[in-house]
């Protein structure tokens, strides 16, 4: 779904080119892989496996909710060109990253 709504060109999207949505999505891979691990042993150790287990999945939709909030964002003027702006850059990279982070 977020591939589709960097590509939306109305007034719902983005509107991004696709080298623009693969750079914030891998900039969400390294954060997922930075953070799951740790976060997984942390809450393993703290709620059991079962807890954790319902604890990302009580997180996961509410983070999926956050992604379209990045119009809210100011752009910058790299975003007329059709290229991600780094404010937005960041803030979609965080929130992607972070719900990848608790998808399992």
């Amino acid at each position: 779904m977020v591939p589709l709504y960097g590509l939306a060109d109305n007034a719902g999207g983005l509107h991004l080119m696709p080298k623009s949505i693969g750079t914030f999505l891998s900039a969400a891979g390294v954060l997922y892989v930075l953070c799951q691990y740790r976060m997984y042993k942390f809450a393993i150790g703290r709620l059991g496996r079962r807890k954790t287990m319902l604890l990302g999945t009580a997180v996961f939709g509410p983070l999926s909710l956050l992604v379209p909030c990045a119009l809210l964002i100011p752009g910058d003027e790299a975003e007329s060109n059709h290229v991600l702006g780094w404010p937005r850059f960041f803030y979609l990279g965080f929130v992607i990253g972070l719900n990848r982070a608790f998808a399992r």
